[in-house]
C-alpha cells in the first residue's frame, strides 16, 4: 500500500484491494459462529398411560457421518448401551434440551463443529411414533440457518431447515401416536 497516493481514485482502488482479502477472510468464517437451536412443544406432549402430558428430553448429536444415526433404533437407545457406542465412530458431540408441555427451550449459542456433516435430533418419548422420533439435518444448513423444531404428542417436526428423510420415513408427515 505504500505505493498508493493519498488522494484520488488510485488511493481508493489500492485501499479496496487491500481490504478485499480481509473481507473475504471474515465472510468465510461467518457460518462458523454460534447459531440458535430451538424447540417448542405442544400442550399435548409425551402422554402417560392416563393421558397426562409429560416433559420430553431431546438429544442433539453432532455427527461426522449419518451412517450410524440412520441405523439407530429406539430399542437400542432404551437398552442402556452408551450413545457413544451406539453412534460410534460418527458421534462428535452431544447436548440435550428438556421440553415441558406447551413450552420452548433453546441452545442460544449452538456451535456446529467444523468436522460435523450432520446434526441429529432424538426425542425420548414414552411411546414414540415409529418414524418421526428422530430428525436428521445437513450441518451446513444448520450453520447458516440455525435449527428450529416442534415436538408434538409422540413425534418431532422440522421447522427450519428442512430435515433429511431417514430410512423408512414417508415423504410427508404421517404419524401414529398410541
Amino acid at each position: 500500500m505504500r505505493h498508493c497516493r493519498a488522494r484520488g481514485w488510485l488511493w481508493t482502488r489500492c485501499l479496496g484491494w487491500g481490504l478485499l482479502p480481509m473481507a473475504l477472510l471474515v465472510s468465510g468464517c461467518a457460518g462458523d459462529g454460534p447459531v440458535r437451536l430451538s424447540g417448542d412443544a405442544a400442550a399435548i406432549l409425551n402422554r402417560d398411560s392416563r393421558g397426562k402430558p409429560l416433559s420430553v428430553v431431546v438429544r442433539v448429536y453432532q455427527l461426522k457421518s449419518d451412517q450410524a444415526f440412520k441405523r439407530l433404533s429406539m430399542e437400542a437407545l432404551a437398552s442402556g448401551k452408551p450413545e457413544k457406542d451406539l453412534l460410534s465412530p460418527d458421534l462428535l458431540a452431544l447436548q440435550e434440551l428438556t421440553l415441558l408441555p406447551g413450552s420452548k427451550a433453546e441452545i442460544a449459542d449452538f456451535v456446529v463443529l467444523p468436522e460435523s456433516t450432520h446434526v441429529g435430533l432424538v426425542a425420548l418419548f414414552r411411546q414414540p411414533d415409529r418414524q418421526f422420533w428422530r430428525l436428521l439435518f445437513d450441518a451446513d444448513a444448520v450453520r447458516s440457518k440455525g435449527l428450529q423444531f416442534h415436538a408434538e404428542d409422540c413425534y418431532l417436526r422440522a421447522l427450519k431447515p428442512s430435515a433429511r428423510l431417514m430410512p423408512g420415513q414417508p415423504g410427508s408427515l404421517q404419524v401414529e401416536c398410541r
